[in-house]
């Protein structure tokens, strides 16, 4: 579809305009009203353009409407960008991109700049009185293991996970 200028863009929509939007139609009208272009669209294109100038409300296609969000920031879209993660500290960056139609590596080389990094609360559980007597036992529990058995923590599974999920 990439190729047609936005006048025969144009010249689609009106011919199947003309044939009560039957898009079969309008590809055999086109030929016959423009012989002379060195292209025709089919039924296809022609649709597709219809879909586009309804959704988006662009006849252009979408690859030259929007190349993607800016590379970098201003000066002031930092400062903006310092005084929302102020207000709101728990606030996603992927929300801060879109908010401020940035690519999200912009909003972490930002915040990386002046010393904030994104992170996620992780609940803990909390200690108790009682768990210094239990981690104690422990303690004993895996001496008297070694003592009997000295490759005892070899047949162990230790992970660094902080939290399971079902």
């Amino acid at each position: 579809m990439a190729g047609y200028t936005n006048a025969e863009y144009v010249d689609m929509l009106k011919v199947l305009g003309a044939c009560n939007d039957s898009a079969r139609a309008a590809e055999c009208l086109y030929r016959e009203t423009f012989p002379n272009r060195h292209r025709h669209p089919d039924h296809k294109t022609i649709q597709n353009v219809e879909t586009r100038v309804v959704e988006t409300g662009c006849i252009a296609p979408k690859c030259f409407l929007y190349a993607g969000r800016p590379r970098s920031l201003t000066w002031r879209q930092e400062e903006q960008l310092l005084q929302d993660v102020g207000k709101n500290p728990t606030t996603s960056t992927c929300l801060l991109s879109r908010i401020m139609r940035h690519a999200q590596f912009s909003v972490h080389r930002c915040l990386r700049r002046y010393k904030l990094y994104p992170y996620h609360l992780q609940p803990v559980q909390m200690l108790h009185p009682g768990d210094n007597l239990l981690r104690v036992n422990f303690c004993t529990w895996a001496l008297r293991k070694i003592q009997r058995y000295l490759e005892f923590f070899l047949n162990v599974l230790f992970t660094d996970e902080a939290h399971f999920n079902q």
